[in-house]
């Protein structure tokens, strides 16, 4: 093992999908716009817009690899969206804010999905992520 790696998984304490993230420069406060829980969409396949992907965690020393992806909920299929990133944290007793965006992806069938925070081949949290058809009539109330 790598001398600047984890030993221990770090422990995922919020793990949200939305539409974006203000990043306040001066107060380092973020500001999550439009959260994500459902997917509605009159036809499939469906294109989304870019989102963003807000999670808090601690526990862990050191680099720290992590892999975001969104899956269908048995997994059959290869992931609609991954995205391996590095974070640092030096204090495992702090807690560590990341916010990154998440590009345009493509839905192939409406159900269930789940939006995974991923360290070392093990789901640490998972957020349940409904994608469903809807009428046309129905988006225009959205």
């Amino acid at each position: 093992m790598a001398e600047n790696s984890t030993p221990v998984a770090p422990v995922f304490l919020t793990l949200i999908l939305c539409e974006r993230i203000i990043h306040d420069a001066i107060s380092g406060q973020h500001s999550l716009i439009g959260l994500v829980s459902n997917i509605n969409a009159p036809r499939f396949p469906v294109q989304t817009p870019s989102l963003a992907i807000f999670t808090e965690l601690t526990g862990c020393h050191g680099v720290v690899g992590m892999t975001f992806r969104i899956v269908d909920v048995n997994e059959e299929r290869p992931p609609v969206c991954q995205i391996d990133l590095q974070g640092q944290m030096d204090d495992p007793l702090a807690v560590a804010q990341f916010a990154f965006g998440v590009p345009s992806m493509v839905f192939p069938q409406e159900g269930d999905y789940r939006v995974q925070a991923v360290v070392s081949g093990v789901a640490e949290l998972e957020k349940r992520l409904m994608v469903r058809k809807v009428a046309p009539r129905e988006l225009e109330g959205e």
